[in-house]
């Protein structure tokens, strides 16, 4: 009986785990699908989150990316 008790914890677990990463996934996916929107639609720049918590050196990255996406890149 105990093993079973433990087999059936791992396997809720297991269930936990993995509807999380596909929440995650899913996360991602919308978040892409907005900012890929945003992008062709000219309305915005949009600037994720990790960028803008590295502070100037981030937005500046995360400029010249977009500036490549939409091939403005100066040449260096």
């Amino acid at each position: 009986m105990k093993g079973g008790a433990f087999v059936s914890v791992l396997a809720v677990i297991l269930v936990l785990m993995v509807s999380a990463v596909l929440a995650v996934l899913a996360g991602l996916a919308v978040i892409s699908v907005l900012m890929v929107s945003v992008v062709l639609a000219g309305l915005a720049v949009p600037v994720p989150l990790c960028f803008t918590a590295a502070g100037d050196k981030g937005l500046e990255l995360w400029s010249l990316m977009y500036q490549g996406m939409r091939g403005s890149v100066p040449e260096l």
